[in-house]
């Protein structure tokens, strides 16, 4: 009850009051006593007024209302105040027809799912997406201690701090997180695109990526991986396979899915190996080099060939890698062996390193984009040296021999 109604003689309305980080709001409940019965200590009617009980209990009911809507609120990271409280008690403010973030991805993703089934997406694009939404859920309840965010209150500031949480408590690289960072910018222009979403409130944050040192592998290193004699069969079919990705460029995904019907004899009568990439589904096609056919004819016989098809003995992601840090080791080589390794070599060592150009080096690597190629190609000191060398017997035939060059 107001102050100035409690002496009136007449009926008069019970107000509601939220108050919040000092801010108000009164209203009219539009339930009205005699004012000599409110209760002002206790904020209820007193028995003297008829039909206090019911009265009570719907004082009682607004008073829980009011409550359930500020946990929703504060769950829900929405900026509280007085009006928002009031607004979504009164109905004025429905969120329950707004969308968040989380459920935006895994529709998202629930979309992806059935475009694969046409071949949109492969199964490790996917499975990216599907992480970056398990990052994103344990980020928002760890970071804000909250199960999700609307949409309409995502700020630039989400992506600063998921950005934080991927490096500080993933402990990935920047370039990783930002691949996560992406997946999340491309969920809200989904959001957009599906109208869910006026503006892009990521729009600003920008982001980057550094070109890492990429670990290759020289001639010499190559020759002393294929010449070394391994002590059991397993260490050496996964050489083979490493070696095999070295004179094609294959990553490991495509690797574990090639069989006989991928060799096909093209149109200058070469044998060529050609597929789809697992990871981009464009076309990985390139004739083969005779390491490459000697290592297919090496496994006519094998069990990975009669029984399954398969080009190759290829082992799990896992023990592959396993097993080639001891290939490494037992061939003195001071690298770290990947499939990515292997495709880095490829796209230098055997192939640029020789004069390739770069747009065919691009189409057997399988990439959308020669931008793409050049991150991989490191153009390494002997191709600079040879190229050197031919510039200078060029402008400068006969002159400067290093053996006579004296300096200071």
């Amino acid at each position: 009850m107001k102050s100035r109604d409690l002496d009136a003689k007449q009926a008069k309305p019970i107000y509601g009051r939220i108050t919040y980080a000092g801010k108000r709001k009164d209203w009219s409940t539009n339930i009205k006593i005699n004012p000599k019965n409110w209760n002002k200590g206790n904020t209820c009617v007193s028995n003297k007024e008829k039909n206090y009980f019911q009265i009570n209990q719907q004082l009682q009911k607004i008073k829980e209302e009011l409550e359930k809507v500020y946990r929703d609120q504060q769950s829900l990271d929405i900026d509280i105040t007085p009006s928002t409280l009031f607004n979504q008690y009164q109905g004025k403010e429905d969120y329950s027809n707004k969308k968040s973030i989380l459920e935006v991805f895994e529709y998202h993703n629930l979309r992806m799912v059935e475009k694969s089934k046409i071949g949109k997406y492969s199964p490790n694009t996917i499975k990216r997406y599907e992480i970056t939404l398990e990052k994103v859920k344990r980020f928002i309840s760890s970071t804000y201690k909250k199960e999700d965010f609307y949409l309409e209150h995502l700020k630039v500031r989400f992506l600063v701090d998921f950005e934080h949480f991927l490096l500080t408590t993933d402990k990935i690289s920047m370039n990783t997180a930002h691949k996560y960072i992406k997946n999340v910018k491309k969920v809200v222009n989904f959001a957009i695109a599906m109208n869910w979403l006026e503006i892009d409130p990521f729009k600003q944050f920008k982001c980057t990526y550094s070109n890492p040192d990429r670990e290759i592998l020289t001639q010499a290193e190559i020759n002393t991986l294929a010449n070394t004699q391994l002590p059991n069969e397993k260490l050496e079919s996964v050489r083979d396979v490493f070696l095999f990705s070295c004179y094609t460029g294959f990553a490991y995904s495509d690797l574990a899915n090639l069989t006989v019907d991928d060799i096909s004899k093209g149109f200058d009568g070469d044998l060529w190996i050609s597929t789809n990439r697992t990871k981009t589904g464009t076309k990985e096609n390139l004739p083969l080099l005779p390491p490459a056919m000697a290592l297919i004819e090496k496994y006519n016989d094998h069990a990975c060939r009669i029984e399954k098809g398969k080009l190759l003995n290829v082992f799990s992601n896992q023990k592959y890698n396993i097993y080639l840090k001891t290939v490494a080791e037992l061939c003195n080589i001071n690298k770290k062996l990947t499939t990515h390794t292997a495709r880095h070599t490829f796209a230098t060592t055997i192939t640029l390193t020789n004069g390739v150009p770069i747009e065919t080096v691009s189409k057997m690597l399988g990439h959308k984009s020669i931008k793409t190629t050049q991150i991989y190609a490191k153009v390494i000191e002997t191709k600079v040296s040879a190229d050197m060398k031919a510039l200078k017997a060029k402008l400068y035939p006969g002159q400067q021999n290093e053996e006579n060059f004296k300096i200071g």
